[in-house]
C-alpha cells in the first residue's frame, strides 16, 4: 500500500511544484526547441529531481516504513541528486557532440570533452556509489548493479525523443517490477520517480515544457534502483544485459523509427500528444 501512497504523493508534489517554479523554470535562457521546434523550457524535470531525492530522505530517515532499509532511501538520494544535476548541466550546457557514445567519444579526437560525455562517465561513478550501498555480495554484483543504473538512466534519455514518451517506458516497466514483486516497498524508488513524472505528464503532452535529461535520467535511474533492490541475481544479471544490449543497439538503430514502424507501439507513443 505504501507504494500506491508514495505514487500518488509524488505526482500532486510534482504538479504542484511545478504550478509554484514552473514560470522561473520557463525563463528564456532555459528555453529549448522540442521535435517541432516549439520553444519551452528544457528544465521541466527539476520536479522530479526535488521529489526524488526528498522523498527518498523521507524513507532514509523513516526506517519503520516496512521492510525497507535506510540505505535504499540514501541510494535513491544520492542517484536523484547526482543524474539531476548531471542531467540539469547537460541540458543548460549541453555542447555539439551528439551521435550516442560514439559521437562523444569521437569528439575526444579533437581533444573535446562533450557534457554528454561528462554525464556519461559521472554518471556510472555515482551509480558505483549507490550500488555499493545496497548490493549485499562482491565485486561483480556491485558492478552488475551499477551497469544497470547507469545504463537504465541513459535508457530512459534516449527514449527522450518525443513528449511523454520516457514516461511511458518507465511506467510499463515499473508495471512489470510490480506484476513480478507485488507492491513491495523496495517498489518505492520508482513510484517516486514515476509519479513525480506523471504528475508533469499533462504539461509535458500539452508541450508546455519537456522533462529533458534532468528529469528523464532520474526516473530511469530510480526505476532502475527499485529493480536491483526487488530482484534476484540472475534476473538482475538478465536485466543488466537487456539494458545494455538497447543502449547498444541505439547506437545503430533508431527507437523513434522502430516505434513509428508498429501500429501498436506508435498509438500508445502518441496516446495524449498534441497532434502535428
Amino acid at each position: 500500500m505504501i507504494v500506491v501512497v508514495v505514487f500518488l504523493g509524488a505526482a500532486t508534489c510534482a504538479a504542484v511544484l511545478w504550478a509554484v517554479i514552473g514560470p522561473a523554470l520557463s525563463n528564456e535562457r532555459f528555453l529549448r526547441s522540442n521535435y517541432r521546434n516549439a520553444s519551452l523550457s528544457g528544465i521541466g524535470g527539476v520536479p522530479v529531481v526535488v521529489v526524488g531525492a526528498l522523498g527518498s530522505m523521507v524513507v532514509l530517515m523513516s526506517v519503520s516504513v516496512e521492510t525497507l532499509d535506510a540505505t535504499v532511501g540514501f541510494a535513491g538520494f544520492q542517484l536523484a541528486v547526482g543524474f539531476g544535476v548531471l542531467g540539469f548541466l547537460d541540458d543548460i550546457g549541453g555542447q555539439a557532440g551528439g551521435g550516442g557514445l560514439v559521437g562523444h567519444l569521437r569528439e575526444l579526437r579533437y581533444k573535446r570533452v562533450t557534457t554528454g560525455l561528462v554525464k556519461m562517465v559521472g554518471g556510472l561513478l555515482w551509480s558505483l556509489l549507490a550500488s555499493a550501498l545496497v548490493t549485499e555480495g562482491g565485486a561483480s554484483g556491485v558492478l552488475r548493479n551499477a551497469v544497470l543504473l547507469a545504463a537504465g538512466a541513459n535508457l530512459a534519455n534516449l527514449f527522450d525523443r518525443a513528449p511523454g514518451r520516457s514516461v511511458k517506458v518507465a511506467s510499463l516497466v515499473s508495471v512489470g517490477l510490480l506484476v513480478t514483486v507485488g507492491l513491495e516497498p523496495t517498489l518505492v524508488p520508482a513510484a517516486l520517480a514515476v509519479g513525480a513524472a506523471c504528475g508533469l505528464l499533462w504539461f509535458e503532452m500539452r508541450e508546455q515544457m519537456m522533462l529533458g535529461d534532468t528529469g528523464v535520467n532520474v526516473v530511469g535511474a530510480m526505476v532502475a534502483l527499485s529493480a536491483v533492490v526487488s530482484l534476484g541475481s540472475t534476473a538482475l544479471w538478465v536485466g543488466m544485459g537487456v539494458v545494455l544490449g538497447l543502449n547498444v543497439l541505439s547506437e545503430i538503430v533508431s527507437f523513434s523509427r522502430v516505434i513509428a514502424a508498429l501500429p501498436p507501439l506508435r498509438w500508445i507513443d502518441a496516446l495524449g500528444r498534441l497532434k502535428s
